[in-house]
This record gives structure tokens, C-alpha cells and sequence, in this order.
């Protein structure tokens, strides 16, 4: 123990050089993962095939009614 504190002492620049190095390579691959990530998120998932619509109520209520507009009901003679 007391030859590693005696090399620290005496390499103090090597050992912070040493340590900023490690700490900057783990982060770049921190980073680099995050990146990875984000991009894995980005990619959609292949969209399902759309669902046929039904149509509203309203809207065949006027389709019916419009029918009736082009062909409106006859009036009958009846005689009383």
C-alpha cells in the first residue's frame, strides 16, 4: 500500500491523467449507447393494416334521404 501512495506522489499528473482518461472512455461509451438508444425509438413499428370505416348514423340517414329527394313518393287517387 505505502508503494502505491509513494508512486502516486511521485506520478500525481500520470494518475489524474490515467483517471480522466478512464472517466472520459466510459462516458464516449455512455454516450454512444444513449445515442443507440434514441435511434432504436425512433424506428416505427410497421403500421397495421386500417380498419374499414362504417359510416355514421347521420350520415346514412342523409344518403337516405337523399334517395327520397330524387325519388319522391306518388300521390294515389283514392276516391271516397
Amino acid at each position: 500500500m505505502a508503494k502505491a501512495i509513494d508512486w502516486l506522489k511521485t506520478n500525481y499528473d500520470r494518475a489524474v491523467l490515467m483517471a480522466a482518461a478512464a472517466f472520459l472512455f466510459i462516458s464516449g461509451l455512455a454516450i454512444w449507447w444513449g445515442a443507440i438508444q434514441f435511434n432504436n425509438r425512433l424506428i416505427t413499428p410497421p403500421a397495421a393494416p386500417p380498419k374499414t370505416a362504417s359510416q355514421p348514423p347521420v350520415a346514412v340517414e342523409l344518403d337516405r334521404a337523399a334517395q327520397q329527394l330524387q325519388q319522391p313518393l306518388q300521390w294515389k287517387a283514392t276516391t271516397r
